[in-house]
């Protein structure tokens, strides 16, 4: 329904968003709807291919002149359509087939192209039981199989966190993947600006069996000089933490071997790198983390065979940083920057040791500060942010 806009003067102009690509409704032919007088308007939005899967639509009301421009599988909306409508809505669509697992005390969603392909490859994405499942013991399972003269690649997709550590705790060595398979631990946004909010850690040797490292660290684009770090995972290290450190100054990567998040005197420490170009540093909006194992330019594992690979678990840590309110005020400020909707526990120690909560915290909208008065005596106090299963 419109309101307050003369039907003569305005149409709608409606786009359709599937797997992170937009398309015109109902058709190029028609790429405007007219509006009833009474206020009232109807849009075909399904009339062909993958239409039923949509995720999303966007809808402007456009003066009657205006031709807004078309899209067929772009990335974004045209940026005119802002500036030429005089209203606009967003809705979400979750899909009814859309498949989610419960893991690491998180939600997580699973790609499914349905039959076609698409990127990353491309390849086909499916969320079919044999792709992806969490065993009893906690762990996450993604395989690549080959079914029916297909081959079968997935994704998981899990929440918007914004800045602060990611860690992927991995239970299989990947130096023995095939040279065409890809594991990809990664933020994404749909959302082409500041190329995607992509953040990369990566593993393998891209088509080329020769390649002497077999994983790398990443801040896309990937092709300009200085966003990426090759790097080797040793074939006898079956788990390993692999992890980033997202701030607004820099990007902190690092890989250990063993299941310790914690580089212990350098002995477990396989590789690192600080990316701190700052005009290439993302600034959180709508990425969100995932998982994904696929083939590179889609070709298939030369052996043949089904690929798996196995992690333990994910962690996610808020950022956390310190103010000084000034001398004499006798307080700090403590801002945290984490994921939406989120209950956060604000926990102290004076010894590193033994830790109590302190306060928790409610991260609304992304951010939330808080003030902490100086407390008297002769114990430093610490300060870590943690949250609980279930969060």
């Amino acid at each position: 329904m419109v309101y307050n806009a003369s039907p003569t003067d305005f149409r709608i102009a409606v786009y359709l968003q599937i797997l992170g690509t937009i398309w015109t409704k109902p058709s190029f032919d028609q790429p405007v709807t007219i509006i009833q007088s009474n206020g009232t308007w109807c849009t075909s939005v399904v009339t062909g291919g993958l239409d039923r899967f949509a995720s999303g639509y966007a809808v402007f009301l456009i003066p009657a002149n205006y031709q807004p421009e078309l899209r067929s599988g772009d990335a974004d909306l045209p940026p005119s359509i802002f500036s030429n409508s005089v209203a606009h809505i967003f809705v979400d669509r979750p899909s009814p087939n859309l498949r989610n697992i419960r893991w690491s005390s998180l939600d997580w969603e699973i790609k499914d192209t349905y039959g076609s392909i698409w990127g990353p490859g491309p390849n086909i994405f499916s969320s079919r039981n044999e792709n992806v499942w969490v065993g009893g013991d906690g762990k996450l399972h993604l395989v690549i199989t080959f079914r029916n003269g297909q081959w079968r690649c997935p994704e998981i997709i899990g929440p918007h966190l914004g800045y602060g550590t990611y860690r992927f705790y991995l239970s299989s060595s990947v130096d023995y993947l095939d040279s065409n398979v890809v594991l990809g631990l990664f933020t994404w946004s749909d959302n082409t600006i500041q190329v995607n909010r992509e953040i990369d850690i990566e593993a393998s040797r891209w088509g080329r069996p020769a390649d002497t490292n077999n994983s790398q660290f990443v801040r896309q684009p990937s092709g300009q000089a200085g966003n990426l770090l090759r790097w080797f995972l040793p074939p006898e290290v079956t788990n390993s933490v692999l992890s980033f450190v997202w701030e607004p100054p820099q990007i902190y990567f690092q890989a250990l071997a063993g299941s310790y998040p914690l580089n212990t005197n350098g002995g477990n420490l396989i590789a690192n790198w600080i990316y701190n170009n700052t005009n290439s540093i993302p600034t959180p909006y709508d990425e969100r983390v995932r998982l994904n194992l696929w083939l590179f330019k889609s070709v298939p594992p030369v052996d043949g065979h089904d690929v798996e690979v196995v992690l333990e678990k994910f962690e996610f840590l808020p950022h956390l940083s310190v103010r000084s309110l000034g001398q004499g005020t006798g307080q700090f400020e403590l801002r945290i920057a984490g994921a939406p909707q989120t209950v956060y526990h604000l926990e102290v120690s004076t010894n590193l040791i033994n830790w109590t909560t302190n306060t928790n915290i409610n991260v609304v909208f992304g951010e939330s500060a808080i003030l902490k008065t100086v407390e008297p005596g002769p114990l430093a106090r610490f300060y870590r942010i943690s949250f609980g299963a279930g969060n």
